[in-house]
C-alpha cells in the first residue's frame, strides 16, 4: 500500500482515506474495506504497467489547466 500511495504522491493515510471515499461514493455502504485493500494491492501488483500509465494520464490531466491559466 505504501508503495501505490507513494506513486500516487500521497501518503498511506491519506490514500487509505481517498479509497474510502472512492468505493464508498460508487457503491454506498462498505461491508468490508479489509478485502477492498487486499484486492486493490492484487491489482496493483499484476498490472503496474497499467497503473503507472493511469497516474501519468492524471498528473498530466492536472497540470494542463494550470499551463492554461
Amino acid at each position: 500500500m505504501e508503495e501505490i500511495a507513494a506513486k500516487e504522491q500521497l501518503n498511506l493515510a491519506r490514500f487509505v482515506g481517498v479509497l474510502y471515499d472512492e468505493i464508498e461514493g460508487r457503491i454506498g455502504n462498505v461491508q468490508n474495506f479489509t478485502s477492498f485493500l487486499r484486492v486493490t494491492c492484487l491489482h496493483y501488483l499484476r498490472h503496474q504497467e497499467l497503473h503507472a500509465q493511469q497516474v501519468a494520464e492524471r498528473m498530466t490531466e492536472a497540470v494542463l489547466p494550470l499551463a492554461a491559466d
